[in-house]
């Protein structure tokens, strides 16, 4: 390693299609939306999105999935922002009939599965910044899941099976409760950080039940986890320890010290 560049994604870009897009985790995807530019092509200004699964050490692209574009589409129906999964790839469509979830392979990147109701709930988006996965949602040995609203204070669960895309279940709206997947816990138990932000509860761990999303609380941290947080606090999985951190906390919350990074134990 000497800090040299690996490629440059401008070496991939073609007349019709730029450089693109691109989202890490543990897969690396770029997206990029092409148009046909040959003025002599019948096809001219025919838009397409495209996918793609990228070699991180070549730029080199392991396969392609090409999106038509509605001919009445004004720009494209993906972006970086709608790859809410890198592996499995799940992406989040933008069309004239709404939004819609759907899956590729992640060894053919051809269409897995289309997910039913495409739109669960309301609200479908992220607080993430572009270029990482949605810490809302993951993926469970063949069950997705992900965090949605189905208004502005309420939010829910609802899991799917990447095979079928069909919903298998989803928890009930609960005003200022949230959910955040915690897939890097490596097992297809479903687990998630779970807080309380309107109440005297603290946050917790909770498993849900992968047949019907039943809540078990495994562990209950204190109620000052949440308060002493600011709301982008986000919690992250490593060896058996959870971590919550929020990037550019203050000082103080109301009147008390806040909290930049916290450790937290995964059983009682």
């Amino acid at each position: 390693m000497d800090g040299s560049t690996a490629w440059d994604p401008g070496k991939y870009a073609t007349e019709d299609c730029g450089s693109g897009t691109f989202v890490g985790g543990e897969a690396l995807i770029r997206v990029r939306t092409c148009m046909i530019m040959d003025f002599d092509d019948p096809d001219f200004g025919k838009e397409w999105d495209e996918v793609a699964s990228i070699d991180p050490a070549t730029g080199k692209a392991r396969w392609t999935y090409h999106h038509a574009v509605p001919d009445d589409s004004i720009g494209g129906e993906i972006d970086a922002r709608n790859v809410v999964s890198t592996s499995p790839v799940v992406l989040l469509k933008n069309t004239s009939d709404g939004e819609a979830l759907f899956s590729l392979d992640d060894e053919t990147g051809k269409v897995r599965s289309e997910f039913s109701p495409g739109k669960p709930a309301r609200y479908v988006m992220t607080d993430d910044s572009e270029g990482a996965s949605w810490s809302e949602a993951g993926v469970f040995g063949d069950t997705f899941v992900i965090s949605v609203s189905d208004a502005q204070e309420k939010s829910l669960l609802v899991a799917y099976d990447l095979d079928s895309g069909k919903q298998l279940w989803k928890t009930d709206a609960v005003a200022y409760r949230e959910f955040h997947p915690l897939a890097a816990a490596g097992d297809d138990r479903i687990l998630a950080y779970m807080t309380n932000n309107d109440s005297d509860t603290g946050p917790a761990l909770v498993e849900l039940g992968a047949a019907d999303g039943a809540v078990t609380t495994l562990v209950e941290y204190p109620e000052d986890v949440d308060k002493a947080m600011a709301i982008s606090a986000r919690p992250y999985w490593h060896e058996d320890r959870l971590y919550v951190s929020a990037v550019g906390a203050p000082l103080t919350f109301a009147g008390e010290e806040a909290y930049g990074l916290i450790a937290l134990p995964t059983t009682d």
